[in-house]
């Protein structure tokens, strides 16, 4: 839960949060794009002049130029995502997360394979009733990403591309839209972005369908490692599938084809519904994470001690140990009640004490044995 956790307000800065890691994704990718094109002219002198050609080389290294760019940008995003951790500290609350049962993570497997197929089929009946206009852009970018290097796609389509994107679209966005605006604007907001952000109607219906499940897992799991696994199982499976098909790589570098929608494609396509939902529901009702914000005292160096929920922990620590004093304090008073006890003149009968009426023990001993010895004498005095 994290309903103790203080939402942020909805201001001109806040929304400008929201904006600019998206900014960030976007202009450095332009940044490695033009770095590379010095670098195809550079070694190509006559591509300056020539544009087809030009274009050519470009699309060659374009799998090249998104897989470095990722990598840049990676370690941003973690910044940015620590950065946010940090404001929640100086605000005066620690997250505080239950973990995982690892066993719990595999829960992503079907999820995800079962997920992936759900909505390649939508993205293939959407296909088949767009116009062909929409669908040109979907071709190039598959030609720039199927056209390089076999080794350098695998890279950057099944691992870096997936954990930079999870990174950005709900390690960033989808945390700071739900601080804003809650959970279900978290993940129709971080979806919706994630599709746009493909630049083509195709992708993106795939991706924004597929980004509303990578939220839910996200939401579900509280932790960015379950959407990873996730994006990387569908990215790495879509490459093997390509790879084993009859047209492979090459096939489909050349874009798309419209399929014709079947009976037998829409039954297939609701059997995987079917058993997609199963698994949902055991995703939904299996995994639970408790999810708390603590109260921090950020003027106490000793504010890591509090107990959960309670910021007052150091202060219990500081009673306890002043307890522990005052038990100290209350022998001490009790030794000199005891003391006092000693010295009092008159001492209950019967009482184990040094003193009796003032006197110590052997002296009164030789008081009495010397009284009694006066007696005696007296005594015989008298029978005198």
């Amino acid at each position: 839960m994290d309903n103790n956790k203080p939402k942020e307000p909805i201001t001109l800065f806040n929304i400008f949060g929201l904006i600019y890691p998206l900014g960030i994704y976007y202009v450095a990718q332009v940044i490695v794009v033009i770095l590379f094109a010095f670098y195809v002219v550079a070694n190509n002198p006559e591509a300056a002049s020539d544009k087809e050609l030009y274009t050519e080389l470009v699309m060659k290294q374009a799998i090249t130029i998104t897989l470095v760019s990722d990598a840049i940008l990676i370690p941003i995003m973690i910044l940015l995502m620590k950065f946010d951790s940090s404001k929640l500290k100086k605000k005066g609350y620690k997250r505080v997360l239950q973990n995982v049962e690892p066993a719990k993570f595999l829960l992503v497997i079907p999820y995800a394979f079962l997920g992936m197929v759900v909505c390649n089929l939508l993205a293939t009946f959407a296909l088949s009733v767009l116009p062909e206009s929409f669908t040109k852009s979907y071709d190039s970018a598959a030609a720039s990403i199927y056209s390089g290097n076999k080794v350098v796609m695998v890279i950057a389509v099944a691992l870096v591309g997936p954990i930079l994107e999870e990174l950005v679209f709900r390690g960033v966005l989808y945390n700071r839209l739900k601080d804003m605006f809650g959970v279900v604007v978290a993940v129709l907001g971080s979806a919706i972005t994630f599709g746009v952000f493909h630049m083509n109607w195709v992708q993106g219906i795939y991706a924004g369908t597929l980004g509303l499940l990578l939220a839910f897992l996200y939401y579900k799991y509280k932790s960015i490692i379950a959407p990873i696994m996730m994006h990387v199982i569908c990215n790495s499976i879509s490459l093997v599938a390509t790879f084993l098909s009859k047209e492979g790589v090459e096939g489909a570098a050349k874009g798309s084809e419209k399929v014709k929608v079947t009976p037998e494609l829409l039954s297939g396509f609701m059997f995987y519904l079917f058993i997609f939902i199963i698994v949902f529901f055991v995703v939904l009702i299996k995994v639970r994470v408790v999810e708390q914000y603590v109260r921090v005292d950020n003027n106490n160096p000793y504010g890591k001690y509090g107990e959960l929920n309670n910021p007052y922990g150091y202060n219990q620590m500081n009673n306890g140990y002043n307890q522990m004093n005052n038990g100290y304090n209350q022998m001490n008073n009790g030794y000199n009640q005891m003391n006092n006890g000693y010295n009092q003149p008159n001492n209950a009968p019967g009482q184990t004490v040094d003193n009796y009426n003032g006197y110590g023990n052997n002296q009164w001993i030789d008081d009495y044995l010397s009284n009694q010895g006066n007696s005696n004498n007296n005594d015989n005095n008298t029978n005198q």
